[in-house]
Order: C-alpha cells, then structure tokens, then sequence
C-alpha cells in the first residue's frame, strides 16, 4: 500500500501565507475587475508602500474571515489600523505633487471598510477621495494605472451620490475631458456612460428642490425635462453607436430563458408576450457591462421622466429616441435583435429585463473578468428595485446572483441608491395607470417626505 511523502517538519506554509492571500483577493471576480490593473501593480509593490501595506491589509483580513482563520484576519485589520494613521498624516500635508498616488491605498481602504459593511469607514474614505480629486485635479489622472483608479473612483462617488440625491463636482466638463486628454480624448463605451450617468445626481438634487421654487425658476419642470432629455438622447445616440460597432457580437439561444415561462410570463406583461426572449450570448464580457450598464442608466431617465411628467412622459421618451437616431440610410438595415432598440421601451420594467438576461450570461463567465468593470453589480441592484412586485421574476434574478458566493445576496432586494423613490405605478405600467395630473408638485413632495 503506498503512502503519501508528508512534508518534513522543518518545513512551514506560514512563508506563503501572503501569497495565498493575495491569490484568494483575486479569485474575487467582483475586486479583480474593479481595481484592473491598479490593484495587481499595488500587491506587486509597483505603486508604493502604503498600496502593498493597503493590499495587505485587504487580503489578509478577506482570507481570514472567509476561511475562518481569525489570527489572519487579526492581523489584517490590525495592519489596516496601521494604514489609517499613515493616510490621516499623507493628506494631512498641503503637498499636492504627487498627490494622486494615494488615490489607490484609499480605494483599497474603502474596498476593506465595505467588505466588513463599516459605513462610518466608508463614508470617511469617500471623503478622501473626493478631497484628493480636489486637490490633485483632473490633470494628475491622465496615465495608467491612475486613470482606471479615477474611474473606479468617479463610479463610486457616482453612486454615493446617486444615494444621497447629491450634485457631484464630476459632472463639471473639465473633469469629463481632461483626465483623456493624453490618450487623444479616446474613452471607453463605459466610460461614456458614466459621463451621461454622472449628471443624474444634480437632476435629483434640483429635482428635490423644485418643491420651494417657483415654476419659473431655474429649476423648473420645464428645465429639469430639457435637462433629462438632453442625456436621454446622449444615451440613445450611444446605443446607436454601440450597436453598429458590437451589435452582431450579440445572439440568442433557441430556448426560452426561465423567467418568461408560465405565470411569469403574465406578470411581464408586454415582454412576455411581444417577442420569445431566448438566452443571450454575447462574445465578451466588457460588451455586458456596457449593455448592463446602459439599461440602468436608461432605467433612471425613464424613472424621472414618468417621476417628472407622466402625462406625457411615453410621448417624450419617444420624441428622444427619434432625435438620436442617425441620418445614414444605411441604420434602416440595422437589426437590434434580440435587445431592443432605442426608444422601444417607454417602462423601466424592460431595461431591468434585459439587465437579468445579460447578468444570465455573465454568471457562467464572471472567470473572463479581466477587462475594467468599475460597477459590477450596481444595474442589478437598480434591476432589482423593479422587480419587488414580481415575485416570481425577482425569484430567478435572485437565483442568478446566488449561483456565485461573491456576488450571493447582493443588495437584499433593496433598492439600489435609493432607485425605488423614482419608480411610479406610471413607470411600470403606463398602459394601466392613467396619470390625471402632474406629480411634481409641492403638494405630492411634501406627501413623498411624510
């Protein structure tokens, strides 16, 4: 009978310990393609002491809790402890040069504060970043790896904004442009996003205040529609774009995907019975993103279109998407199948859809995540709030998060940034609800806050 060789006594994995930790930080698909490449180089100690001490801290605290090793994970929170202090001195200083190299150790901050749900931690992280982006402005983010460290950054306070219905300093043209001035003004199709998305917190804001103004001020209905409409059409001018560019990289299975079977299929309501909705396929996993990405940024302009102006807000999704249209005859031959097209959708129920059957894809290929993805799971947990009413839906949606542990129960069904406040029964379902009078009132805000 043979024997395994165990290894001599002498011999201890404790050396490795650090390597293994780093390597169990990686396996977290949802981190990896945040923090690409920024988040390897600070592990490989290519950006500083306090990065690798950052990075240390994360991934020892992460493989301890997670495999129940509580001296590790000591030991991580120990050095994340020892981190704060050298951060609270580094932007204690009035030097700017320079600056943006602790744009990274506080993302790497903020991803140990959120993993252990410290909002106080978080919260005071967030403020970091958005003091160092002051102090260093837009010009000190314009090489690799700074670059995606301040898109990951600009998405975060995104969507902390977005929460707190909160104008971000981000919206400013200055910062939508300079930071891709070295690469010849090139972004990304998620990048480009994130620019029209990153204008929604102000509409929020403004929206807020409308309440104690006048109709004729500059926050008045009639100006927050012109504002929504501007980034609408900016929005579908980039689906048009998109399509024509990765439109055929996009097919659909045969089968049915399970949610439009059976009682779901008469809770869907026009989904379920317009078009069979097959399993999508999709040849990479940055198109996903963008896709995903897209329909929740489409799923918050229909929101305050319909929050704004339900009387006419289907007719004004519509005008937008006939504006953004191209003039080349050539897209009258365009096919959008097996998505939709812009402007075929006047609900918020439909993007949030087409956010599952995306996210259906990703979940047996989240191990292709080595492209930038600086909002992961942020469209479904906007999908999500649409999906409350639906149990059945919301059921396999809730399904498809769980398949993986890391992204298991994510947001709890919650509403994603507080999207919920801007769904209306005239949002989901226009063809049953008959809107009789406006909603932006002072009157309906003051029974909003109650």
């Amino acid at each position: 009978m043979s024997r395994v060789a165990s290894p001599p006594p002498e011999m201890s994995l404790i050396a490795f310990q650090g390597d293994f930790c780093f390597a169990f930080m990686f396996s977290n698909f949802v981190w990896r393609s945040y923090g690409t490449p920024w988040l390897d180089q600070a592990a490989a100690g290519k950006l500083g002491s306090l990065s690798l001490d950052a990075t240390k801290a994360l991934s020892e605290a992460n493989f301890g809790r997670s495999n129940h090793k509580p001296d590790i994970e000591l030991k991580g929170v120990v050095q994340y402890g020892k981190c704060l202090k050298t951060l609270a001195g580094a932007l204690g200083s009035s030097a700017v040069q320079g600056g943006q190299h602790l744009l990274v150790p506080i993302l790497v901050l903020l991803m140990h504060a959120a993993s252990y749900a410290d909002q106080t931690g978080a919260v005071f992280h967030l403020r970091g970043l958005a003091r160092l982006l002051h102090l260093c402005g837009p010009e000190a983010f314009q090489a690799q790896p700074f670059l995606n460290a301040f898109e990951a950054t600009r998405a975060t306070l995104l969507v902390a904004s977005l929460y707190g219905k909160q104008r971000l300093f981000l919206e400013e043209e200055r910062w939508r442009m300079v930071p891709y001035e070295r690469s010849k003004g090139f972004k990304t199709p998620q990048s480009q996003l994130l620019d029209i998305l990153v204008v929604v917190p102000g509409i929020l804001q403004d929206h807020e205040a409308t309440q104690s103004m006048d109709d004729d001020g500059p926050n008045s209905r009639a100006e927050l529609l012109e504002r929504v409409e501007k980034q609408l059409v900016a929005l579908y001018r980039w689906r048009w774009q998109w399509q024509a560019r990765s439109g055929n990289h996009v097919e659909s299975d045969a089968g049915n995907t399970p949610q439009l079977n059976g009682r779901a299929a008469e809770a869907l309501g026009s989904i379920g019975t317009s078009r069979q909705s097959g399993r999508l396929r999709l040849g990479k996993l940055a198109l996903a993103t963008e896709l995903m990405l897209y329909n929740a940024t489409l799923m918050w302009l229909i929101a305050l279109y319909w929050k704004i102006d339900p009387v006419s807000a289907s007719a004004r999704i519509e005008a937008c998407a006939d504006a953004a249209m191209p003039d080349e005859p050539a897209t009258n031959y365009l096919s959008f199948e097996p998505l939709r097209r812009p402007g075929g959708a006047v609900t918020v129920r439909d993007p949030a859809m087409e956010i599952c059957r995306v996210f259906e894809w990703v979940t047996h290929h989240h191990c292709r995540s080595k492209e930038p993805s600086f909002l992961y799971l942020f469209p479904m947990g906007v999908a999500m709030s649409v999906l409350e009413a639906e149990p059945e839906t919301k059921a396999w949606a809730t399904s498809l998060l769980n398949i993986s542990p890391i992204t298991a129960n994510y947001a709890h069904g919650q509403n994603a940034a507080g999207f919920g406040f801007y769904v209306t029964p005239e949002a989901l379902h226009p063809e049953k609800v008959v809107a009789k009078e406006q909603l932006f009132s002072a009157q309906h805000m003051q029974q909003l806050a109650v």
